[in-house]
C-alpha cells in the first residue's frame, strides 16, 4: 500500500510539472507570436490611421489660416526696373511670423482633439491574421500630441513661358504625435507641405531668387 501511494504521489507531482512545463511552453509561444505577428501590424495600422488623421487637421488648419485669396500679394512684394526685369523681390517678415504661430497654434489644437478622442481599431486586427484584420469591435488606442509643431515657408520657381515664371508658395507643417498602445509606444514624425499660394511672375527674375528655396531666405537675398 505504501509503495502504491508513494507511486500515485510521484506520479501526481510528475503530471504537475508536466503541466506547468507546458504551460509556460504555451505562454512563451504566445509572446513569441504576439510580438513577431501581432505588434507590427497593431502599430502598422495605427500608424497609418494617426497620419491619416494628422493629415487631416493640418489641412484643416491650413484652411482655416490661409482664407484670402489676395495672399500672394501680402506675402511677396515684386518690384521691376524700367525693362521689366525682376529687380528685387521681399517677403513679408512679419506676415510670416503671424501665419506661422497662428497656423502651428490651430493644427496642434486639432492633433490634441485627436489625441483626446483617439483612435479606433478593429479587434480583429489585434490576432495578427490577414483574414480578421479590420473586422470585430473596435479598440480605442490613446493618442498623445508631444513636442510642438513648426511650420517653415518655401518658395518654389518654375518656368511657365517666355519670360514668364510660376512662383508657388508652400508651408511645410512637421508634427509630432505618440501612439500609447498596450504593446509599446511609438512616436511618429509627421511633415505635410501645402500650397497656400502661387502666381505668374512677369520679366526675367535673377538666378539668386530661383536657386532660393526657403521664402524667408529672400529677406537676405541680393539679387544678380
Amino acid at each position: 500500500m505504501r509503495r502504491v501511494r508513494k507511486l500515485s504521489k510521484y506520479s501526481k507531482k510528475r503530471k504537475f510539472y508536466t503541466y506547468l512545463s507546458v504551460t509556460i511552453i504555451v505562454i512563451i509561444l504566445i509572446m513569441v507570436y504576439f510580438n513577431a505577428i501581432v505588434n507590427p501590424v497593431i502599430l502598422n495600422t495605427s500608424e497609418s490611421k494617426v497620419r491619416s488623421l494628422t493629415l487631416k487637421a493640418i489641412n484643416s488648419a491650413v484652411a482655416e489660416v490661409v482664407s484670402d485669396s489676395a495672399l500672394y500679394n501680402e506675402l511677396v512684394t515684386i518690384t521691376t526696373n524700367d525693362e521689366g526685369d525682376v529687380s528685387l523681390i521681399t517677403a513679408n517678415s512679419i506676415l510670416i511670423n503671424r501665419l506661422s504661430k497662428e497656423l502651428a497654434k490651430i493644427a496642434q489644437s486639432k492633433i490634441e482633439n485627436i489625441g483626446q478622442q483617439g483612435v479606433l481599431v478593429p479587434l480583429g486586427t489585434f490576432s495578427g491574421m490577414p483574414i480578421l484584420v479590420g473586422r470585430g469591435p473596435n479598440v480605442k488606442i490613446k493618442l498623445l500630441p508631444i513636442g510642438s509643431i513648426s511650420c517653415t515657408f518655401e518658395s518654389e520657381f518654375t518656368q511657365a513661358g517666355i519670360n514668364q515664371t510660376h512662383h508657388r508658395i508652400y508651408v511645410n507643417v512637421e508634427s509630432k504625435v505618440t501612439m500609447i498602445l498596450p504593446v509599446e509606444n511609438r512616436t511618429i514624425s509627421n511633415t505635410v507641405q501645402v500650397l497656400i499660394c502661387e502666381s505668374i511672375i512677369i520679366g526675367k527674375i535673377p538666378s539668386t531668387y530661383l536657386n532660393s528655396s526657403q521664402l524667408q531666405d529672400m529677406l537676405d537675398l541680393i539679387p544678380d
